[in-house]
């Protein structure tokens, strides 16, 4: 085995672990743990939500059959469920995790930072 192939081994080992996402127990929150109940309160019949101990709120979607997810929608629906629809929980420290599931999987977390200074597709937009 040559040097170069070392490198590229390497390099993509590297690559591929870089893309792991974080284990959402891990996530670290600021919100108090009022804000944390009410929101385990609130969601506690909400289809394709949980609320975790640690202030995550976990969003869950799969797509079945030979369905695949659309990068940019992905992104897209993401945003806009963590962004604008959970955002009275981001603005007391909380964090969304949107794990959309199926073919092209993705998973994306967000904070208050990241909502205001990420910009959306707006491919809903009128």
């Amino acid at each position: 085995m040559t040097l170069k192939h070392i490198a590229v081994v390497g390099l993509t080992v590297f690559a591929l672990s870089a893309c792991q996402t974080t284990s959402v127990e891990n996530i670290q929150t600021t919100a108090s743990q009022a804000t944390i109940d009410e929101a385990k309160k609130n969601f506690k019949n909400a289809k394709n939500y949980k609320v975790l101990d640690n202030g995550v709120i976990y969003y869950t979607k799969y797509l079945s059959g030979n369905f695949r997810w659309d990068p940019v929608r992905s992104k897209e629906i993401s945003y806009r469920i963590s962004c604008e629809d959970l955002r009275w929980y981001l603005e007391r420290g909380m964090v969304a995790r949107t794990a959309l599931r199926g073919k092209g999987a993705v998973t994306y977390d967000y904070d208050l930072e990241r909502c205001e200074t990420e910009t959306p597709t707006n491919i809903y937009g009128s």
